[in-house]
């Protein structure tokens, strides 16, 4: 079957990028990787196999194997993140200066922390279904394990996640 790359790019480069830019800070590198995907998927097109399902996992997994060389650095900006949360407050502050910061900023630290703590084949599972929305069947596909591995990363990630994001258990934290 000859891919028709164009058409994939017009299909596929937004939800590409997007995710992309949800994994990456800087815009620019998301869209150059999202680009060069498709620089690769031309490339490498005879390769394709349709058998295996739909092009737009074969592309997410070319996305994710140009993005792993980013991630050591995306893994310490995220610890970078949870260090700046987990900063204390100073007695003498002025109330009102403190109740300034605490605002999404906040939330944002500890689920940066939070995720800083994963594993990084669960956090590419984590983040590739609920920014993508990718089925088990196509991240398994994409990062090329079973999908019954997939559920068993998803299921490991989201309960980390949801063990750390405990409402109680920051509150004991805290307390």
């Amino acid at each position: 079957m000859e891919l028709d790359v164009p058409a994939l790019f017009e299909d596929h480069y937004d939800p590409i990028a997007s995710y992309l830019m949800r994994r990456q800070v800087d815009r620019s590198t998301a869209q150059e990787i999202a680009a060069a995907t498709f620089e690769q998927a031309w490339t490498c097109r005879e390769k394709y196999d349709p058998a295996k399902g739909d092009p737009r996992a074969w592309l997410f997994g070319i996305a994710i194997n140009l993005m792993r060389r980013h991630f050591r650095t995306e893994h310490r900006r995220l610890r970078a993140y949870a260090r700046a949360a987990s900063r204390r407050v100073d007695a003498h502050e002025d109330w009102d200066e403190i109740c300034g910061r605490l605002d999404v900023g906040a939330s944002a630290g500890l689920l940066a922390a939070t995720l800083a703590t994963l594993a990084p084949r669960d956090y590419e599972v984590l983040t590739l279904r609920y920014w993508t929305e990718l089925s088990h069947e196509e991240i398994a596909i994409a990062v090329g394990i079973p999908a019954g591995t997939v559920k068993s990363r998803l299921n490991r990630a989201l309960s980390q996640v949801r063990t750390q994001l405990d409402p109680a258990d920051v509150e004991a934290k805290d307390g």
